[in-house]
């Protein structure tokens, strides 16, 4: 196996070469510092990206003006991080430990495996960060109503737990793959003209690693499916398609009771959030956020059987 993988070996482990100088998180300390943060001092700007709260041009949010507008991005920034830190260290670490014990068993290499543990501990980092900066904007807005644990992770972590026991490593090493090739999809509208300094910092210096942890995780894809058994490969077929609804399946009453602490009526809130659930948008976003990821499954030769091009095309994933 790992004389038949070299070529991917080189490749999967060429993005993490200069990991010591190049990690972002690590090389870039002290510039998410809030403290001495104004709004007047960065006027025009916001908490988060506007396009990808597309419920904030709503008339009902609207009308409350700017204030209203950055208190609720303030929320779901603090939301997001608070997500991430959880994402970084009981799904995506615990999905490292697959690869670093080879506990799939394909024969990877010390090196692939020691580039893993590279990874798992940018991860912890991200966590770190992610942490530090939803506890300043938490205490900016008076935020207190923030979740222990993060719906989607318990959905996905949940998902993980139906499979048969044969299956729960290569589950767990889908759900990691997953998350890294559509993680980036959060990110990529960044813009330092219209997100507060700090933020954007913090944003940009994950988005860079992350980007590293994309491109290792789809060579990886690559050697764990031509190197699957036939069993294997019929349970990544349908499990990747569960994994990656999963992964944009939006919280069921967030976007509702914020809206609501915000000054949004409690009618107007209920429609917002009811535009956005539902089986069409679910959709909608899971085959518009999981483009890298299908990207890397076709390098891997995934889609050379047509029985997985018609279940992802059932699945709304691909034409």
């Amino acid at each position: 196996m790992i004389e038949e993988m070299s070529s991917i070996d080189t490749d999967a482990l060429q993005v993490f070469s200069d990991w010591n100088d190049a990690a972002t998180v690590r090389t870039r300390p002290n510039a998410y510092d809030l403290s001495g943060w104004t709004q007047e001092g960065e006027q025009d700007k916001d908490w988060f990206v506007p396009a990808a709260t597309p419920w904030l041009a709503d008339e009902a949010v609207h009308c409350h003006g700017d204030a209203v507008r950055q208190a609720i991005l303030a929320r779901y920034l603090v939301m997001f991080l608070d997500y991430t830190t959880e994402l970084e260290t009981r799904i995506v670490n615990r999905a490292i430990t697959t690869i670093a014990h080879d506990r799939i068993g394909l024969g990877l290499s010390p090196a692939l495996k020691l580039t893993g543990l590279k990874l798992y501990a940018d991860e912890a980092y991200h966590a770190v960060m992610s942490a530090e900066v939803a506890n300043q904007v938490s205490a900016i807005y008076g935020i207190a109503n923030r979740e222990v644990a993060s719906e989607r992770v318990r959905n996905i972590r949940a998902l993980v737990n139906t499979v048969e026991p044969a299956h729960t490593e290569l589950a767990w090493f889908v759900v990691g793959f997953v998350s890294e090739t559509v993680i980036t999809k959060e990110f990529l509208k960044i813009s330092k003209a219209t997100v507060y300094a700090p933020v954007y910092r913090m944003l940009r210096d994950h988005l860079e690693d992350e980007l590293k942890h994309s491109l290792y995780f789809s060579h990886l894809f690559t050697i764990v499916w031509q190197g699957a058994s036939d069993t294997q490969k019929t349970f990544m077929s349908g499990f990747i398609v569960q994994a990656i609804y999963e992964f944009f399946r939006l919280h069921e009453t967030w976007l509702f009771e914020n809206l609501k602490c915000v000054g949004v009526d409690a009618a107007s809130a209920w429609l917002i959030h009811e535009r956005q659930q539902g089986h069409a948008p679910h959709r909608a976003r899971a085959r518009a956020g999981c483009t890298a990821t299908i990207t890397a499954m076709k390098r891997s030769g995934f889609f050379k059987d047509p029985m997985n091009v018609k279940r992802f095309a059932e699945a709304g994933l691909i034409e």
